[in-house]
C-alpha cells in the first residue's frame, strides 16, 4: 500500500476538478504499471474511483479534491465493510485525518497537493 501512497501523492493532477484529477490518475496509475479498475462497483450504492490489485490485495483509491469530512468517512466506512477490500487510501486535496483502521480495514491519507511542491 506504502507504494501506491509514494506513488499517488507525488503526482501531479488537478486539484480543483474531482472528475478531470480521477482521469489523469487513470493514466499515471496505467502507465506506472499498476493494475486498477476504474469505478469497479463493490454494490449498487458502492462505488470506489479506483480499486487497484497489488501483491494480492485488493485496494480502494479514493480521490477528493473538495468534500465534508464526516461524508467521506462514512464512504470510506461502507467500502471497508466490503469483503473484497482490504485496504483503503484516501487521496484527497484538503488534509483529513482519517482512523489508521475503519471496521478493521487499514486506511491512510495521502496528499493530492503534495506532488506541487517537488
Amino acid at each position: 500500500m506504502s507504494k501506491i501512497v509514494r506513488f499517488c501523492s507525488s503526482q501531479r493532477v488537478a486539484m480543483k476538478d474531482e472528475k478531470v484529477a480521477q482521469a489523469q490518475m487513470e493514466t499515471l496509475l496505467l502507465g506506472a504499471g499498476f493494475d486498477i479498475k476504474r469505478e469497479h462497483r463493490l454494490s449498487a450504492q458502492d462505488i470506489p474511483d479506483f480499486l487497484i490489485s497489488e501483491s494480492g490485495f485488493s485496494i480502494v483509491l479514493e480521490m477528493k479534491t473538495r468534500c465534508q469530512r464526516i461524508k467521506i468517512l462514512r464512504q470510506l466506512e461502507r467500502y471497508s465493510k466490503h469483503q473484497s477490500v482490504d485496504a483503503i487510501i484516501l487521496l484527497s486535496a484538503t488534509a483529513i485525518a482519517i482512523p489508521p483502521l475503519i471496521s478493521d480495514t487499514p486506511a491512510i491519507f495521502a496528499s493530492m497537493g503534495r506532488g506541487w511542491l517537488r
